[in-house]
Parts: structure tokens; sequence; C-alpha cells
């Protein structure tokens, strides 16, 4: 298995705190930045994954004086505000302006960064600023970030993307399912996934885990007694159990520290590991769980 050509860096932790588990009261630095940029080089992996609406990601990836032309950028635009008459032009400046910062020749993707904007009066608006960010040369595919699987029926109105991020993790199989996969590949879509650890939910210790979550304590239970029968701790049976599905193209990871990184690039494959019975039997009272919006409430 080769780990580099899988692994796409998600930078959302560079310029926010980000994920409920994160304990982090600072951004990461610049300095810590570059020594991630390291070991992705030393590691061989190329992909990054970041957005124009992350707080000076671009800025912190200059300042670190690495070469990123030599990596593969993904990057995401945001939806036009209410009745916003130069929305393009916008979008198009901001899109410059970050391969100036970065000093790349072109980004490999860029993404409409909520699939259900294009649920909205604006979509073909939206849709052309892709197609013209791509007509212009400035990024090699178009896509979008889908979040839920209903996104796809008006997503397939507007356009066909050459690639999609969707959640996908032990607990939210939802765009693996049989119909679903199907009517990705079969209009040759590409396929990454994030939110591959549930902010992180996947790999605490139940007894750190927040109150909010109780109502699904025994599915946690469950996953801890997986992992100790597997001889597998929760951060390699996790990545694993994505890895080893040959649908899933990239997987976007992100890290609140370097220590975090060095520690799953210790990871090593294991090729035994299936799917937990106990998670396909589990379908039903989950939707508020694999979806962080709900959290909040």
């Amino acid at each position: 298995m080769n780990w580099g050509n899988k692994i796409c860096l998600g930078t959302a932790q560079f310029g926010n705190i980000y994920g409920i588990t994160n304990k982090n009261k600072n951004e990461l630095d610049v300095k810590e930045i570059k020594k991630f940029l390291i070991l992705l080089k030393k590691n061989k992996i190329v992909f990054i994954d970041t957005a124009l609406s992350y707080k000076n990601v671009d800025k912190k990836l200059k300042k670190t004086k690495i070469n990123l032309d030599k990596f593969e950028i993904i990057t995401k635009i945001p939806k036009p505000k209410s009745n916003e008459k130069f929305y393009k032009k916008k979008i198009l400046k901001k899109i410059l302006q970050s391969k100036r910062t970065l000093k790349i020749k072109s980004f490999h993707s860029i993404l409409i960064h909520n699939c259900q904007d294009l649920n909205t009066k604006q979509a073909k608006l939206i849709r052309n600023t892709l197609i013209e960010l791509k007509d212009k040369k400035l990024t090699k595919k178009i896509g979008l970030s889908v979040y839920n699987t209903k996104d796809l029926n008006f997503m397939f109105k507007f356009f066909i993307p050459d690639l999609i991020q969707v959640p996908h993790n032990v607990f939210d199989t939802r765009f693996m399912q049989g119909k679903i996969l199907n009517k990705i590949f079969k209009y040759n879509i590409e396929l990454h996934v994030r939110s591959v650890f549930l902010q992180g939910l996947l790999l605490i210790d139940i007894k750190n885990m927040n109150l909010k979550f109780n109502k699904w304590k025994k599915l946690f239970e469950k996953w801890d007694l997986y992992c100790k029968k597997n001889k597998t701790s929760k951060l390699e049976a996790t990545i694993n159990l994505a890895m080893r599905n040959k649908k899933i193209k990239k997987i976007v990871v992100g890290f609140s520290n370097i220590d975090e990184f060095i520690e799953f690039l210790k990871i090593r494959a294991k090729n035994k590991l299936t799917v937990p019975k106990f998670l396909t039997d589990n379908k039903k009272n989950i939707d508020k769980l694999i979806n962080p919006y709900h959290w909040k409430t």
C-alpha cells in the first residue's frame, strides 16, 4: 500500500482551531506548518487541501518558503452573498491572488465549498464561475464538497464534476452504498473522502468524551472492543479501513499539531481488517452523530 499516493493533508487547523476534540488554544504557527511540509515531501505526499475561507492559510504556507509548486493543491470557493452582482469577478480575483501567494502554476482542483449552494437561485452563477476557472487553466479539475447523499440529486442537475469530496468514516458509510457509488462512477467522478476521524471522536477515550455523545456510548464501546480484538489502535483501524477501499482516490486528514502527524506516519497497513459488523447493523438513529452540524443542538 503506497500511503503517499492516497493521503491529502487538510489545512483547516492551520488557520483555525478546528475539531471538537482539539484542545489547542492557538492556531499553528509558520514554524510548525513548515515541519508539516517537510514531512510531506519526505514521505512523498503531494496533495494539500485548503479553502479561500481558511484564515491566513495561504500566507502562512508562503512564509514557510517551501516550494509549493511541487504539491497538488485543492482549494474551495464560497457561495455568493445575497444578490451579489460581481461574484464571478471577485472569485477570479481571489483565486488569482491565492495562486500568486502560493507561487503555483495552477490548482489541482477548485471545489464549491458546500454542494448545497447549488440548491439556490445562484446555482448557475456558481457553476459558470467554476467552469470559467477551468477554462482559464487556473485549475485542472473542478468539483464540489458534498455533505449528504441528497446533495447528489441536485448536483447532477447542473453539471457533472470532475471530483467530489464526501464524509466517510467507520460510522458513516452513506456514500459507499451500491446505488450511490454506481451513480458517481457512471460519470467517472474522482472520489475523495474527509472526516475519517469524525473530528477526532473516533480516536478519543470514551471517558474523555463530551456528555452530549452519551446517547451513542454503546456504539463507541463496541468500537473500542473491535480495536482491542484486532490488536490495533483506533488511529490505525480508522485509517486502514479507509485505505483498503479501492473506490477512494484520496483521504483528506488534518492534525492539530506536528506530533499527531508524526504518529500518523508510523501507521502500517493491516490488510486483514474488515468493516465491523456492528456498524452495518447500527444504521438507525446515528444521523445526528455523523453530521457535526447537529452537534451544536
